[in-house]
């Protein structure tokens, strides 16, 4: 059983992933949660979630905090970390985007301290999207030769706050790692509008051809799913990883 904390409760991935959490109650048990709006007999929410309380309630058997919040209730749940005696402190798995180099910094200062356990940082919850991703290093490898463009091009919905998103830099990172230093640089797009879920394409533009490897999210639900699948295999695996802040890629490649 993974006791879980859901911290950002009140959004629409939260209560995404509340109504996933319905379907694995054998596995997954959702024992409190913070959010802005959501009221819940058991949730620190409804009212200003301060860190000292959100601190003492997730020093109480909390396996796991999964965080879908914003940046500024990204940094209240690591406020709340800091104040959690470091033998008690869970595993955090944060889906949250757009955090600061200073925010991020800080994290890798708490996880440090975890000696049973990591920090996750995962901007995309999909598994297609880890697919997508191994699927592009596989092209790239065998177009390395080859005269070719990349350009990676994210759309999401008109609420999205931060551009480009944390996949799309996700995807940049990785593909820039195994790319010769003398290839051109990688570009960005970001397009915002509509109630868009999440695209991302990678395209590969020859002189004669082009290569399109695409991720198009149909439901929030992909991610919920996803998630749990995360913080399960986190709280299993996560005391494994010497570097104790970890990414989806270190994720792969624990798992290949």
């Amino acid at each position: 059983m993974t006791n879980l904390w859901l911290h950002g409760a009140s959004g629409k991935m939260g209560l995404e992933i509340q109504s996933a959490i319905q379907k694995r109650t054998a596995a997954i048990s959702l024992i409190g949660g913070s959010g802005r709006k959501f009221m819940g007999d058991n949730l620190l929410a409804g009212r200003p979630v301060d860190s000292k309380k959100l601190a003492h309630a997730l020093a109480h058997s909390v396996d796991v905090v999964i965080d879908f919040s914003v940046p500024e209730g990204n940094e209240i749940l690591l406020d709340a970390m800091e104040a959690t005696p470091a033998d008690k402190r869970p595993q955090v798995l944060i889906g949250t985007t757009g955090l600061s180099e200073k925010t991020l910094l800080r994290w890798s200062k708490v996880a440090a301290t975890l000696k049973g356990g990591c920090i996750f940082l995962a901007p995309n919850t999909s598994r297609g999207v880890l697919a997508a991703i191994e699927g592009a290093l596989r092209i790239q490898e065998i177009l390395r030769d080859s005269p070719t463009d990349v350009a990676i091009v994210e759309t999401h919905h008109i609420m999205k706050k931060d551009a480009p998103s944390g996949t799309a830099r996700m995807l940049l990172e990785k593909l820039s790692e195994h790319r010769p230093p003398s290839a051109p640089k990688i570009s960005v797009a970001s397009i915002r509008g509509g109630g868009v879920f999440g695209e991302h394409e990678i395209r590969f533009m020859g002189v004669h051809d082009e290569i399109i490897v695409t991720h198009r999210a149909y439901s929030r639900g992909l991610f919920a799913e996803g998630a749990l699948d995360l913080a399960a295999w986190q709280h299993k695996n996560g005391s494994r990883f010497k570097e104790k802040l970890i990414t989806l890629s270190d994720y792969v490649a624990a798992k290949s």
